[in-house]
């Protein structure tokens, strides 16, 4: 029973940031103004997957993943410089928040 409240208090954390993620991009697209586009990155494909199916009906939004789909274990994942450059440029960077992401 208590796994299932903290699942659901992850998701509705996950569907809080993207919400003020999305505001803040609308209210902020400088960086995205070229291209009408905000970028959302997701830290790792767990978090990616929850995040594309939120945003799947939702036009203008850019849904990319931090780590690559083959990074299983985000313990020895370690950010490149491509991956900074990716996050440097997001407008909403979208995280599990239960301690997965240690590289942050």
């Amino acid at each position: 029973m208590k796994k299932k409240w903290v699942v659901l208090l992850l998701m509705l954390g996950v569907i809080l940031l993207i919400g003020v993620g999305v505001s803040l991009a609308a209210g902020n697209g400088k960086r995205r103004e070229a291209q009408g586009q905000a970028l959302a990155v997701a830290s790792f494909q767990p978090v990616y997957l929850a995040a594309q199916e939120l945003l799947q009906d939702i036009s203008g939004i850019q849904l990319l993943r931090l780590s690559e789909n083959q990074a299983g274990c985000l313990h020895d994942y370690e950010p490149t410089p491509e991956d900074l450059k990716r996050l440097y440029k997001s407008n909403v960077f979208i995280i599990n928040g239960g301690g997965m992401e240690s590289f942050l």
